[in-house]
């Protein structure tokens, strides 16, 4: 199975503030619960079987917490061979 993206939907007012707008680097995927990587893109692929802890932030500093998503379905082991047996054809 290939690699798992997650990408969130345009996201619209994040807290009720002036209105500052998304801060330049607002999405942070993590499998840390209690650290964030922020970056510019909402989008972000994970290779591996984890749960990931998305939030927003915007240029007023203000988070929000959109949870998380586990990612349980990539499988990395390959299938062996079959062991095929019937009459030789010589």
């Amino acid at each position: 199975m290939p690699p798992e993206t997650i990408r969130l939907p345009a996201i619209g007012p994040i807290a009720a503030d002036s209105g500052s707008g998304l801060a330049s680097e607002a999405y942070s995927f993590s499998t840390d619960a209690s650290t964030n990587y922020w970056q510019a893109s909402n989008t972000k692929t994970f290779e591996e079987n984890c749960t990931v802890y998305i939030k927003v932030r915007d240029n007023d500093g203000n988070i929000l917490d959109l949870g998380s998503q586990t990612i349980q379905y990539i499988d990395k082991v390959k299938p062996s061979s079959p062991d095929i047996t019937g009459i030789p054809t010589s």
